[in-house]
């Protein structure tokens, strides 16, 4: 199976965004997702929050309900989701950048990152995600990943990093993990893993 490049996955999620709001995303529930992902927050207060991809803000508009008074930011590769979300937000629009790792200026008290590592199949790029988000965590912050586990290709064509949550775990080794639940959405089992920063 091929790599997705950049311009791959830009033109799959280009094509999602043409068949309206409902395939690309924007108007999907995502609830029951949120609902499971929620527990595992409760005793989190971060001050400043970070989504790696987050295309038309889904879960960010979430995270800004669930923590109202944290400074947001959001980073994604495609500029047209960035746009939409920006035209939809209601409120004060968080800080958004058209990007493939988040700015190094940045410190954030947490970094979430939903069903988009799974799509980085370029091992290099991988890497340099995940230095840059040990980078801007501060200490005591939570890396929050949620990420595809059953080893099969995603829909749309779209191809699948073949991981375990432990191979993501893996890629910060000195963050404490805490494995939080699997949530099976479509037929495919995903790994909540939560890690934290020593101070």
């Amino acid at each position: 199976m091929d790599k997705l490049t950049g311009e791959d996955y830009l033109n799959h999620w280009r094509a999602r965004m043409a068949k309206g709001p409902q395939e690309a995303g924007t108007e999907q529930n995502g609830d029951d997702l949120w609902n499971f992902m929620s527990p595992s927050l409760e005793d989190k207060n971060p001050r400043s929050i970070l989504e790696f991809g987050c295309a038309y803000g889904r879960m960010l508009r979430r995270i800004r309900a669930r923590w109202p008074e944290a400074k947001l930011y959001g980073v994604d590769i495609c500029k047209e989701a960035l746009e939409h979300l920006r035209a939809n937000w209601e409120g004060k629009v968080p800080v958004l950048f058209n990007q493939s790792v988040p700015p190094a200026h940045l410190r954030v008290d947490m970094i979430f990152t939903c069903t988009v590592l799974q799509h980085v199949t370029d091992d290099d790029v991988l890497r340099q995600i995940a230095e840059s988000f040990r980078a801007i965590l501060k200490p005591a912050g939570n890396l929050v990943l949620y990420e595809n586990i059953a080893h099969r290709p995603g829909k749309g064509g779209a191809h699948m990093r073949e991981f375990a949550a432990q191979d993501y775990m893996d890629l910060w080794p000195e963050l404490q993990w805490q494995e939080c639940g699997i949530f099976v959405h479509n037929g495919e089992e995903h790994d909540l893993m939560i890690g934290q920063k020593a101070l």
